[in-house]
């Protein structure tokens, strides 16, 4: 599943999402106040979505409030959130919006409350958008979001309560996710044609440690696993209205993953812990697309094209038809 903000591919953008191969995550780190326009494909998608197989979430943030302050405050079972939009000024149309989420579940806990059994889930994420017209130039957007969250639970101290091996484990897991970007957004004179064009950087963390506790506390390791990946990502895209039925759109993606991986289990056919993997290397992913829409009528409409993916890790060129 293909994640994108702004134009852009991000990481897993949920709270718990886990290790590498687990499932997507429980609660997402984008609040509903800070979403405009999103599609989402599941099956066939158009040509300027490349690198997924199952489907794509193309996610854009909404622009401030340029008129007037204003301010919210919220409180769910997902979370409790603020968030604050206006204009920088009364002469100028920019405007910024910020929206920032902490768990509902911990702010029970740390006032004693204990909901949901021993594992308290933990998680807060940040979310900003500053928009700044820019006349002739275009318009800029600043933008990024990000999210912590982890989970665990720790040995019962009285061991005569043990009576099972989980009731003798710890566990723990963290994640930590973070996207930055800017765009530009230049429409020429002839107000059918305009250049997007958008550089983000990301960064996540995902980690996970099992323990056993013997009948002294002390602690054996069972399991450790740690992924990182540093992405620079930079995108250009031309799209030009040829007439109100066609519409063609070009565009190249550049992405360059920095990458550290590592994993070990313990094994009890050999009595130790065996490292799975353990592997630190960058790569560079290169993709282009060219892709046409014509609509026959207001019911039917053809998204053609193709998508050209190169990928440096294996030297694999790919194309895809759409």
């Amino acid at each position: 599943l293909l994640w994108r903000l702004e134009g852009l591919e991000i990481p897993n953008p949920n709270h718990f999402a886990g290790s590498e191969g687990s499932t997507g995550g429980g609660v997402s780190i984008l609040s509903s106040n800070m979403i405009t326009n999103t599609d989402f494909f599941s099956g066939a998608f158009a040509a300027e979505y490349g690198n997924a197989l199952s489907g794509v979430f193309d996610v854009n943030l909404r622009k401030g409030n340029s008129e007037r302050w204003e301010f919210a405050l919220k409180a769910g079972v997902l979370g409790a959130e603020a968030a604050i939009e206006g204009p920088f000024s009364r002469k100028y149309k920019g405007s910024y919006l910020v929206n920032y989420r902490y768990s509902t579940l911990e702010l029970f806990s740390l006032m004693g409350f204990q909901i949901g059994g021993s594992v308290t889930p933990k998680y807060q994420d940040l979310c900003f958008n500053f928009y700044f017209p820019a006349g002739k130039a275009g318009s800029f957007t600043v933008y990024g979001l990000g999210g912590m969250s982890s989970l665990g639970n720790s040995v019962v101290k009285d061991t005569a309560k043990w009576k099972t091996l989980s009731d003798k484990s710890e566990f723990a897991q963290k994640q930590l996710v973070g996207v930055a970007g800017i765009t530009h957004l230049f429409p020429l004179k002839d107000n059918k044609t305009y250049i997007k064009t958008a550089v983000s950087y990301s960064y996540t963390d995902n980690g996970s440690s099992d323990d056993t506790v013997d009948y002294n506390f002390n602690r054996f390791e069972t399991g450790n696993e740690k992924f990182v990946y540093k992405t620079l990502r930079a995108t250009t895209m031309v799209n030009t209205k040829i007439d109100s039925r066609n519409v063609v759109r070009l565009g190249i993606i550049y992405s360059n993953i920095d990458f550290k991986l590592f994993s070990e289990r313990y094994s009890y056919l050999s009595q130790r812990v065996e490292g799975l993997v353990n592997h630190t290397g960058n790569t560079h992913l290169l993709q282009s697309y060219a892709q046409w829409k014509h609509r026959f009528n207001e019911r039917f409409q053809l998204n053609s094209g193709i998508h050209f993916l190169f990928s440096f890790i294996n030297n694999k060129f790919y194309a895809e038809p759409r």
